[in-house]
């Protein structure tokens, strides 16, 4: 009777391999150390380039591809509470307040001219849209407007708005 009670060997592999295939799915999942400290490393440069001096950093987070590291600094006198974010995909950092600007941890932009680009990017990409200038950028709550002057079927000039939700990456054509 106690030979019945022990497991079975095809039961010990089964266990084993189960156990081996849960820890390996979780392990994908995990992103590599290796990128936060390169998405870091890019967030402190771009602070120390812009003359920030950091006090104190608060809870980093990731979500995609791009890493967000709030940040409490001071420039001079002021002080001020700045998320830097890190698109690792893109090597990307954006760090509000500051003239786009090409770097070795990647390139600088205000988060305006982030939207402009973004904005510039897609009509273009758009079937039968050609940018011809590119307007100011308003802040609607979480979104940005971006008025576009765009040729469209031939006819040069027709305005148009492109919202850019940056939290999501989405954007959209408003005529």
């Amino acid at each position: 009777m106690h030979d019945q009670a022990r497991p079975t060997p095809w039961m010990r592999v089964g266990i084993v391999s189960l156990a081996a295939a849960t820890l390996l799915s979780t392990r994908a999942a995990a992103q590599p150390p290796g990128m936060w400290g390169r998405a870091r490393d890019a967030c402190n440069a771009a602070a120390a380039r812009a003359g920030y001096l950091i006090l104190r950093r608060d809870r980093e987070s990731l979500q995609g591809s791009v890493y967000a590291f709030p940040l409490h600094v001071r420039r001079g006198n002021d002080e001020a509470n700045v998320i830097c974010r890190y698109d690792g995909a893109r090597r990307l950092v954006d760090l509000p307040g500051f003239e786009r600007s090409g770097t070795a941890a990647g390139r600088l932009e205000t988060q305006d001219q982030r939207a402009q680009r973004r904005c510039e990017d897609f009509v273009n990409s758009a079937p039968g849209y050609r940018v011809l200038s590119v307007g100011p950028a308003t802040r609607k709550g979480n979104l940005w407007d971006v008025s576009l002057s765009v040729r469209r079927h031939g006819r040069d000039g027709v305005p148009i708005t492109c919202r850019f939700n940056p939290y999501s990456n989405r954007l959209s054509i408003r005529r």
